[in-house]
């Protein structure tokens, strides 16, 4: 789940928030994974809290049908092993799918994600998604991330000391050598 308070679930999605689209994708769950699957819903490292996600997603997974496939997975915990035991990852637009196309599993995105290419992510339908998404293309994905490395990303973690490190020291490079959104592009006062 993303910050429901984030400009990209609100500028790059249809969601007005994650019950919304928690809904959603519940409700394909029920009707078209397989029987054995299961759904984790993991929250945003920063989520307040102040939503009741248990509660909440129990409520919606109870009226699909699914309450006992379907389990919250705290935010704190790392991503890497959850993505890695998954058949695939569905989010809006968050950063965790460029982790799961990094790891390689089906990812699909169901706001307007800069890894929404063919051959990154399921172009497909969410119903679909859950029996026939396939894993994005090695080469394609070596290269997306590459290019996002160079252009666009800073290395680093905001939830955890040594990565914090890292990405002030990316963060500061690029400002002091005029670097912004692409290598070698000067700010221009």
């Amino acid at each position: 789940m993303q910050m429901e308070n984030d400009y990209s679930l609100r500028a790059y999605s249809d969601f007005r928030d994650n019950d919304q689209a928690l809904r959603l994708v519940v409700d394909s769950f029920a009707r078209y994974a397989p029987a054995e699957g299961r759904l984790l819903v993991k929250v945003h490292p920063l989520d307040p809290g102040l939503k009741g996600w248990g509660a909440r997603l129990a409520r919606i997974a109870a009226e699909a049908g699914v309450a006992d496939r379907v389990h919250l997975l705290d935010g704190a915990l790392p991503a890497d092993p959850a993505i890695l035991a998954s058949r695939g990852v569905v989010t809006i637009n968050s950063t965790l799918g460029v982790q799961a196309i990094a790891l390689g599993r089906p990812v699909m995105a169901l706001g307007r994600a800069i890894y929404q290419v063919p051959g990154l992510s399921w172009q497909g339908s969410l119903d679909a998604f859950w029996e026939t998404a396939l894993p994005p293309d090695p080469s394609l994905t070596e290269a997306f991330l590459r290019g996002i490395a160079a252009c666009l990303h800073v290395r680093g973690r905001f939830y955890a000391r040594p990565g914090l490190d890292v990405a002030v020291a990316g963060a500061a490079k690029r400002l002091h050598l005029g670097m912004v959104n692409q290598p070698m592009v000067e700010v221009m006062a």
